[in-house]
């Protein structure tokens, strides 16, 4: 039982990151003609299902897994801190789909509305980023276990590899759009 529900737990990841991973391309995708028309907003839906089915099923099956030994998983701290990753990208996932989604559907890159076309795309660049750094970095802690390091040393990794990223990905948005 213990392999089968390991199994189910690591295809729910695979499925989750692989569509948050694949969104996140398509999405710049999509903006490089400074619209996001019908089609395509329909295909970026389509990937916040997977996403949100991988995610259900690792959640599930990891919620089953833990439940087998509770006091062994949660007396481990680096167990604790992907427990607080998983809630990251669960935050992360109701802001991209309550607040970020829904603007994009009336997406255009048009001067009168430069302004908030500009923040909707930094917020959406770094949203993207937090997802995808956040779902590498909880199935790096799984497959590692953390190599034993201090919590605050893996914290502060995650949050140095944040800032740096967002900092990267926002300054390489002009390029992106030159290669479109």
């Amino acid at each position: 039982m213990n392999s089968f529900l390991l199994l189910i737990h690591i295809l729910g990841v695979v499925i989750g990151l692989g569509a948050a991973f694949a969104s996140d391309m398509l999405f710049f995708h999509f903006l490089s003609d400074k619209k996001v028309v019908k089609h395509e907003q329909k295909i970026l839906e389509l990937m916040s299902k997977m996403v949100w089915a991988g995610f259900t099923v690792f959640t599930l099956s990891g919620l089953a897994l833990m439940a087998q030994d509770l006091t062994k998983y949660l007396g481990r701290p680096i167990f604790l801190l992907k427990l607080s990753l998983v809630f990251i990208i669960f935050l992360n996932g109701i802001f991209l789909n309550h607040y970020i989604t829904p603007k994009i559907k009336s997406f255009t890159l048009k001067k009168r509305d430069k302004k908030s076309s500009i923040l909707l795309t930094n917020l959406a660049i770094i949203s993207g980023w937090l997802s995808i750094l956040t779902w590498v970095y909880t199935l790096g802690l799984a497959i590692t276990k953390g190599y034993k390091q201090p919590v605050i040393f893996l914290v502060a990794i995650y949050l140095i590899l944040f800032a740096g990223g967002a900092i990267v990905a926002l300054h390489l948005k002009p390029l992106y759009r030159k290669l479109h």
